[in-house]
């Protein structure tokens, strides 16, 4: 359905309407193509169907364009507008880290590339086309929370994982190569695979409790299942505030970052306590059912 990509830089869920002028997405687009406008009514079957309708075209001409659009992504990444540019440069990013990652959609939406054909809108208020109703980013829905992106920079022996591409992106315009974003935030866990076999890995979430103990759970999965040596940073910021106001806000250099990763020690998962069954039955009763309990067992005992 590459031809919703082309059109609004996604391929389901809420989007502007093309067919009236729309700052609402009135429109939502269906896991098999559909189209449907709840304001203006326009719909459409499927990809095919949209495409009659949007270019006026015949079912055989629809079809013919449709196969086309499947078999090439070039038409969805448009060059980005200076607006778009100077939002990023004020962020902290620098044209080398932005030309490789960022396009925009036929839309105009700022786009950010995470896969050969997975994406993400950045949906900031420092934009013209901010949509309020929206999360700050929207993902591909082909992206997998726990993923981590880019790929080829898990290759290094030493890798570092932010929380989201904004802290990532910060550390590569900085000139460390050996970090990656972990998709969908602290609320997944971090897809492991052979990557991650005995390296060094540093963890560097936002400083709110979720972030610290979405850290803690990835460091404990990646040195139990993978032998990682992981180090848990604490950037030691107000709550929720993260890698790039470390940088950005406070002024911090990459050498105050170094410095704080050395003098870090390597994480040790705490033994977890597992519950017997009999201790699970009696943490579930309630006080006074437990008082019920062992009213029984004395009376019984004396009996």
């Amino acid at each position: 359905m590459n031809i919703y990509n082309i059109i609004f830089g996604q391929d389901s869920g809420q989007v502007n309407c093309c067919f009236h002028d729309d700052s609402r997405a009135s429109a939502g687009i269906g896991p098999n193509g559909e189209y449907n406008c709840f304001a203006c009514g326009a719909k459409a079957h499927n990809s095919t169907g949209f495409i009659m309708k949007y270019f006026q075209v015949s079912e055989k001409k629809a079809i013919e364009m449709r196969n086309k659009f499947n078999k090439t992504l070039s038409y969805q990444y448009l060059p980005i507008t200076d607006e778009q540019r100077n939002f990023l440069h004020s962020v902290g990013l620098i044209d080398r880290v932005i030309d490789r990652f960022f396009f925009r959609s036929g839309q105009g939406k700022l786009m950010q590339r995470l896969l050969p054909n997975a994406n993400t809108w950045w949906n900031a208020q420092g934009l013209s086309n901010h949509f309020v109703g929206h999360p700050k980013y929207k993902y591909d829905f082909t992206i997998h929370g726990g993923m981590t992106i880019p790929f080829d920079n898990m290759y290094y022996n030493h890798i570092i994982i932010t929380e989201g591409e904004k802290d990532m992106l910060t550390l590569l315009s900085l000139g460390i190569p050996n970090v990656v974003a972990k998709i969908g935030g602290v609320q997944t866990r971090v897809l492991g695979n052979w990557n991650f076999k005995d390296k060094y890995v540093t963890i560097i979430y936002d400083c709110d409790d979720p972030g610290r103990e979405g850290a803690i759970a990835d460091a404990d999965y990646l040195t139990e299942k993978f032998n990682c040596k992981v180090k848990v940073i604490d950037l030691g910021l107000n709550d929720k505030e993260d890698l790039n106001d470390y940088f950005m806000v406070y002024g911090k250099s990459i050498q105050d970052l170094q410095g704080l990763m050395a003098k870090t020690s390597i994480h040790i998962p705490q033994p977890k306590a597992t519950k017997t069954k009999v201790q699970t039955i009696i943490d579930s009763l309630t006080a006074d059912e437990k008082v019920e309990i062992i009213k029984l067992l004395k009376e019984e005992n004396n009996g």
